[in-house]
């Protein structure tokens, strides 16, 4: 390898020695030497003078750069490299050779021309032209001596596959020229690319990386992972670091250990730690409480802290929560774990089982787990109607046939049940069912074994063969009712069931019918015999009725041709006048007679006539009638008798009245002057006056109409009926026939075109005219059409334009198509079928048939020309064209027209105006719109969208010397000269002395390096001075306590104070209840109620600090983007709560400090929920508390516009935090109702477990449930906070009665809504009158108050009463004897719980009744006493 390079060594040195220029030398454009201080002496040293007598200074290169003689300046490095770094090879360029000639290195100087370089062909003594590059060729035969190894002229390179290559281990560089060793995150393609070089790495997707376990100390360097390097996984951590993890991207010991001198130990009870993983993960029930690990509630550490044991029953305890944590159902009493009161220990003392009956108690509530129990003679007993059940565990309810000792046992249990015989039944008259829960009446059905079994239950009942069954008469309706039988009812058997309730009425198909002829009437109680218009179903029930009637359409009417008569009870036969609604009605009773307006009358064309005979009886329907659908009566025969009517045809010269008369008789006859006659055109027949016949041709005639009117196409002329010109009459002189074509009985071509169109009289026959022919058998003339047959030249020419007759048929001439069905010859165009080219060639130019008319190759049609003109076809831009559409298809931003400063008669294919048809190989032919810096052009008016900074060089736009590309590339400013302009890289700023390029996300500027700030003009940048991390002010803290009675020594603590351990201090103190806080600036612990107002706030940079000279002094200079540390998670940390207070009382406390005095007066301080990471920020969780005014509640957007105009006023600065929120703020804030009453349990409310909890806006509201007393230390401004119920009411009997809850919730349900529309309406109207009646706004608290002192009155009153009975029941019981003494002490406690009940009951619905407003939440159970009252009222 030293070999190789000795002698590239040898010619670097030769070539600083000869060729560079010294550093207070300039370089001149021919390669010599000038020094410094001749620079601007007024003589021109170098050629031309340039770069030494050059007054444009901003031509002038940096020292370490020379001069191109184009005016660029590169680097010292590239000159006399054999490289054309210039473009105008004047980096090459040495005395006495000028550009573009190239200068060898040998001495003396040769100048060889540029094509020579690597060519192949050595032209320089020295080689030099032959300089090798890395990926050029190497290695061939023909090259010269000595010049075929790579190596030569670059160090580590090979030469591989006749190609000049790095050696392993290292990569190409400098623009080809040499091979440099690789690093990490270099490319590579095998393990051996970078571990060559570099130890413990490895070859991972394409790029040199550290191997598992290391990682990277230098650029070039690996080491192994230790606690706090970064990682991807846990493996990297466990290869060297036993007990370790990967979190967060960072070693770190696992969960349960900590760090101590690089290695992970596990905790100890006792031990510092963060989170509770930190303990839990290696003692179990360990938590982290005080950033200290410790045994969880319930558990005690054992002797060498490794191990949390758990309690027992009687083990030692301090609270409550020590055993109830471990063990359900326990207390700490005495400082020992013991079982509640209701509740007794197992063997083993880990758990408390529930009491039994028959164990001892002193208290109801010691039997409280036993349902349906309470305490008796220190004993736990079942309740009454309740006894006991699976090994003494509960109380179930008795049933019927249970063993039972006095009535109580069985009536409290199963209504109407007594003890009889020791067991429970059901009283007389009664039922057991429901599996013996239920005693019910007895229902039809039911077993019996007397009489009044049944009577008594369900009237008109007898107990027939032990079972209860309706009396002879009724049937049953359901099980509990027998009603009397009607028509309909399907429940019969035999006749004598219906007609015992209905006359006139049978058992037909087990339904009791009324009898043929009679129906139903009142409801189904009575058949009456049917009339006319009587609904019925068949005939029978109106013909057994009435004669000569039948039923149509379900109602009875009489036959056809009958009227009714006797009020409708009888039907008789109609004659001529009668009424009538139909012609039936009329003509089944007469021939030939209709109704008309409502009378029976002759028909039209006929008259009435005397008739010796008439109709004697008539029992049978006309023939014709077809309305019965059953048996018909029988038929007799008709007789006549004297003095009827009957209606006769009318004949030619009867009387009339109306034509009708005539003409209805006789067909074409009339009545004229009161007589029937033949209408005109008629006349009467020769043998019979009933017939008119109609006039012939010949016939003697007075006017047209007297022929017209009989035959069609007639005249009268000369007193003759005679055909009209173009007809001629029929054999039988009855008709007029018009003539037709090759008739031989026309006169003139009149009689012919008269009757057919386009026809003449040619020798007395009747012929088409020329272009027509016969047709439609021979009756029209139609015209010749393309394609018609037995035609000649003279016919198509006349019919058709462009037409001619070939081969006896018609035919377009050449050019032309068939159109038009035929009817015209159209010349054809692009698009239109053809057979062969004369058809297209005859009407285009360059036209041809390919199956339709097209352009010849390299042609298509004008589309402005009624496309019968074929034109070129341009194929690339700059062809001439005749319009747009061509150019479009090359190119969709060109059009067709004139080159720019060429005018000819010719169009061609042109960009549009800012465009240019590009030529090279890339996007050849074209149109191509250079809009930014480094696109491809060919002159300087394509760079035309930046300005005279930008012109065109190398065939791209390019920036002129001083300038650079702006942000968006489309134009070119001037290098910046003040902090804050635009650069792209840190050399941009070297004018501004200790400034870099800062690239931010929507722009890049120049800015100060950390540690300076901007000058006042920004041309420079000077030292900042130190800021200092903020330091937190302190806060009024309440008194140090142990228990609750520390807080409660004052009025404001008894009322405002609780006993609490905050979040991360370490002592217990007074603080707040809930709704309550006290203000950030206050001297002194005050508790003010508060509203509250939860947002999420958004952090993005935080003050950037660093140690100082004094490692407990952090100095800042910058902010930078925030970061969410892992210990943010934990709020019991110090990181957590230093940037809690830092955000509350340095931020918010600020920010609103800056805010208007309706916010900044009220404003307390504020609580931090919760930070996690959103994205690269920070999102902070957190209640605002103002001072409560709920009159002029502050609304939540007018909050947040007013944090975002103190943030603007700040630049983003929360406050006084140091921490900074990013444009837009109010994206960066978001609002969320807050409800106390729900969020982390109820932690943010202190109601009673017993009481109501509502949340309202910006606050929440409590009170006690009906039925529990407010005895709440504050109940006027805090109810609902303590709830009790009365001492002589428990909670059975509160919610539930006879073992059944009763509660009604649907109606809770629906109070609920109607007190949310209630509190809507309020709220609305107060809004609306505008605080006028402030006064009322302690209503609700006057109103409880009120209701309670109702209540305390009301409870003294039953307190007397019941100390009272006591009295007087403890008289009693001394004197009763011994043996009754179990009896009446039974007796004794149920009166006296029905007392109470009946007490309760009527005290609560006097309560309701007097109240005139309740509150939401006591109407809701309203309900409940009245439900009270009526379950004591049924037992």
């Amino acid at each position: 390898m030293l070999k190789t390079l000795l002698p590239l060594l040898l010619l670097i040195e030769g070539i600083t020695c000869k060729w560079f220029c010294g550093e207070n030398e300039l370089r001149c454009i021919d390669g010599t030497c000038v020094p410094n201080s001749k620079r601007m002496d007024g003589r021109k040293d170098c050629p031309e003078g340039r770069y030494d007598e050059e007054t444009d200074h901003r031509l002038w290169c940096k020292t370490t750069h020379g001069n191109c003689a184009n005016g660029k300046c590169i680097h010292k490095k590239k000159f006399d490299d054999g490289i054309n770094d210039c473009g105008d090879n004047s980096d090459e360029v040495r005395f006495p050779c000028t550009p573009p000639l190239y200068s060898c290195k040998s001495t003396p100087v040769i100048c060889i021309n540029m094509s020579n370089l690597n060519d192949g062909v050595t032209d320089c003594p020295d080689a030099s032209d032959e300089v090798k590059r890395l990926l050029g060729s190497c290695g061939l035969n023909n090259e010269c001596e000595g010049n075929c190894t790579c190596g030569r002229y670059i160090p580590q390179s090979v030469c591989l596959n006749d190609t000049c290559m790095c050696d392993t281990g290292y990569r190409i560089a400098g623009n080809r020229k040499i091979c440099i060793s690789r690093k990490l995150k270099d490319s590579c393609s095998n393990d051996t690319d970078c571990s060559v070089v570099m130890n413990n790495t490895i070859c991972a997707e394409q790029v040199c990386k550290c191997d598992v376990g290391y990682i990277a100390d230098s650029k070039d360097t690996c080491r192994k992972v230790v606690i706090g390097d970064e990682c991807d996984d846990d493996h990297e951590c466990l290869l060297f670091n036993n007990h370790s993890k990967c979190k967060a991207g960072i070693c770190d010991c696992a969960s349960g250990y900590y760090t101590d001198n690089s290695t992970c130990l596990p905790h100890h009870i006792g031990d510092v730690c963060n989170v509770t993983e930190d303990c839990s993960s290696v003692i179990d029930d360990s938590v982290c409480d005080n950033a200290t690990c410790i045994c969880d509630i319930g558990h005690y550490a054992s002797d060498n802290k490794d191990i949390c044991l758990r309690r027992k029953l009687a083990d030692t305890c301090k609270v409550d929560e020590d055993c109830q944590s471990v063990i359900n159902n326990t207390i700490c009493k005495d400082g020992y774990c013991s079982c509640v009161g209701n509740r007794k220990p197992v063997q083993n003392r880990t758990a408390c089982v529930q009491n039994e009956i028959g164990d001892e108690c002193n208290m109801d509530s010691n039997c409280e787990l036993i349902e349906n129990s309470f305490c008796f003679r220190n004993k736990c007993t079942c309740n009454y109607g309740y006894h006991d059940y699976e090994s003494n565990k509960t109380c179930i309810r008795r049933k019927l046939l249970d063993r039972c000792d006095v009535h109580g046992d069985c009536f409290y249990a199963v209504n109407s049940s007594l003890c009889q015989s020791g067991i429970c039944q059901c009283e007389k008259g009664l039922i057991e069912e429901n599996n013996y829960t239920v005693c019910r009446s007895r229902v039809l059905g039911d077993t019996c074994s007397d009489l009044f079994d049944c009577s008594l239950s369900v009237h008109y009942s007898n107990c027939t063969n032990n079972t209860c069954n309706c009396l002879f008469g009724y049937h049953s309706s359901n099980a509990s009712t027998c009603q009397l039988r009607k028509i309909g009812d399907e429940t019969c058997q035999i006749d004598r069931d219906c007609e015992a309730a209905v006359s006139n009425s049978e058992c037909r198909n087990n339904t009791c019918l009324c009898l043929s002829g009679f129906m139903e009437m009142f409801n189904g109680s009575f058949c009456a015999k049917r009339n006319i218009t009587s609904s019925c179903e068949l005939n029978a029930d109106c013909s057994d009725s009435m004669n000569y009637s039948l039923c149509v359409n379900k109602t009875c009417e009489c036959f056809s041709g009958f009227k009714a008569v006797n009020d409708d009870r009888a039907c008789e036969l109609r004659v001529l006048n009668d009424t009538c609604e139909t012609d039936s009605d009329c003509s089944d009773a007469m021939t030939n007679t209709n109704c008309s307006f409502g009378r029976c009358f002759c028909n039209s064309g006929y008259k009435s006539t005397q008739m010796k005979d008439v109709l004697e009886i008539y029992t049978k329907l006309p023939a014709h009638n077809t309305l019965l659908n059953d048996s018909s009566p029988s038929a007799v025969s008709m007789r006549n008798s004297e003095n009827e009517m009957q209606c006769v045809l009318r004949q030619i010269g009867d009387e009339c009245v109306v034509s009708t008369d005539c003409s209805d008789a006789v067909p074409n006859s009339l009545c004229e002057n009161n007589t029937c006659v033949c209408k005109q055109g008629y006349k009467t027949g020769v043998n019979s006056t009933f017939i008119c016949e109609p006039n012939k041709i010949s016939d003697v005639c007075n006017e047209n109409a007297d022929c017209t009117l009989a035959v069609n196409d007639s005249i009268c002329a000369n007193r003759e009926c005679k055909c009209i010109r173009g007809f001629q009459h029929s054999d039988d002189k009855t008709e007029c026939n018009r003539r037709k074509i090759f008739d031989n009985t026309c006169y003139s071509s009149s009689d012919c075109f008269m009757a057919v169109t386009y026809s003449s009289c040619i020798k007395s026959q009747c012929l088409c005219n020329s272009g027509y022919y016969a047709s439609n058998g021979n009756r029209t003339c139609t015209k010749f059409k393309i394609g018609d047959n037995n035609c000649t030249i003279l016919d198509c020419k006349e019919a058709v334009s462009s037409s001619t007759c070939r081969n006896g048929q018609c035919k377009c001439i050449n050019g032309y198509m068939a159109d038009n069905n035929n009817t015209v010859c159209n010349k054809r165009i692009f698009g239109d079928p053809c057979n062969v080219d004369i058809d297209c060639s005859a009407a285009v130019l360059r036209g041809l048939c390919n199956g339709t008319c097209v352009c010849e190759s390299g042609y298509e049609p004008k589309p402005d020309l009624a496309s019968r003109m074929c034109v070129k076809t341009p194929k690339k831009l700059l062809d001439t064209c005749s319009f747009d559409e061509q150019c479009y298809r090359l190119d969709n931003i060109s059009s067709c027209g004139h080159i720019i400063g060429f005018e000819t008669r010719f169009n061609f294919c042109v960009c549009k105006p800012g465009f240019f048809v590009r030529r090279d190989l890339v996007e050849q032919w074209s149109c191509y719109e250079p809009r930014f810096i480094g696109d491809f052009c060919e002159t300087r008016a394509w760079c035309h969208f930046g300005g005279k900074p930008v012109y065109c060089d190398n065939n791209e736009c390019t920036c002129r010397r001083g300038h650079i590309p702006n942000a968006t590339y489309n134009g070119c400013i001037h290098l910046p000269e003040a902090v804050g302009d635009f650069c792209r890289n840190d050399s941009h700023c070297s004018a501004i002395p200790n400034s870099e390029c800062y690239v931010g996300d929507k722009n890049n500027t120049c800015q100060c390096h950390y540690k300076y700030i901007s000058s006042q003009d920004g041309r420079q940048c000077i030292p900042r001075q130190y800021m200092f991390e903020p330091v937190v002010p302190p806060v009024a803290l309440g008194l140090k306590c142990e228990k609750r009675s520390t807080c409660e020594r004052s009025e404001e603590g008894r009322k405002y104070w609780q006993c609490a351990k905050e979040v991360g201090r370490t002592h217990s103190r007074c603080q707040c209840v809930p709704g309550y806080a006290s203000n950030y600036s206050s001297e002194r612990f005050k508790c003010q109620e508060i509203q509250t107002y939860y947002f999420n706030i958004n952090i993005s940079h935080e003050l950037g600090c660093e140690k100082g000279s004094k490692e407990d002094i952090p100095m800042c200079y910058q902010y930078q983007p925030v970061r969410v540390l892992k210990q943010y998670s934990n709020e019991n940390t110090k990181p957590f709560l230093y940037i809690r207070e830092r955000f509350v009382l340095l931020g918010l406390a600020a920010l609103f400090n800056d805010t208007p005095a309706f916010i900044r007066d009220r404003y307390m301080t504020s609580e931090v929920l919760n930070i996690t990471e959103a994205g690269d920020q920070m999102t902070v969780g957190v209640l605002v508390y103002f001072l409560a005014d709920y009159y002029n509640i502050i609304n939540e957007t007018e909050l947040e516009n007013e944090m975002i105009n103190s943030l603007i006023r700040s630049n983003g600065e929360i406050g006084k935090s140091q921490l900074k929120m990013s444009w837009p703020f109010d994206a960066a804030i978001e609002y969320k109702d807050f409800d106390e009453c729900m969020e982390q349990g109820g932690r943010f409310s202190d109601c009673a477990s017993i009481a109501w909890c509502l949340n309202t806006r910006v606050s929440y509201m409590c009170s006690c449930k009906h039925g529990y007393e407010d005895w709440s230390v504050d109940s006027d401004k805090r109810p609902g906070r303590i709830c009790e119920l009365p001492q002589d009411v428990t909670t059975d009997s509160l919610s539930c009665s006879d073992g059944k809850c009763e509660n009604q919730w649907e109606y809770i349900s629906l109070a609920l809504v109607g007190f949310g529309f209630i509190l809507f309406f309020f709220i609305g109207y107060e809004i609306y009158t505008r605080k006028k009646k402030l006064e009322k706004s302690d209503i609700y608290y006057k109103l409880q108050k009120a209701a309670k002192k109702a209540k305390l009155k009301a409870l003294r009153e039953r307190r007397k009463t019941i100390k009272k009975k006591k009295k007087d029941e403890a008289k009693e019981q001394n004197q009763t004897k011994d043996k009754d003494q179990n009896e009446e002490e039974r007796n004794l406690v149920e009166s006296e719980t029905e007392g109470l009940i009946e007490e309760a009951a009527e005290q609560e619905v006097e309560a309701v009744s007097e109240q005139p407003i309740e509150l939401a939440f006591e109407q809701a159970d309203s309900t409940v006493p009245k439900q009270k009252v009526e379950t004591v009222s049924e037992l």
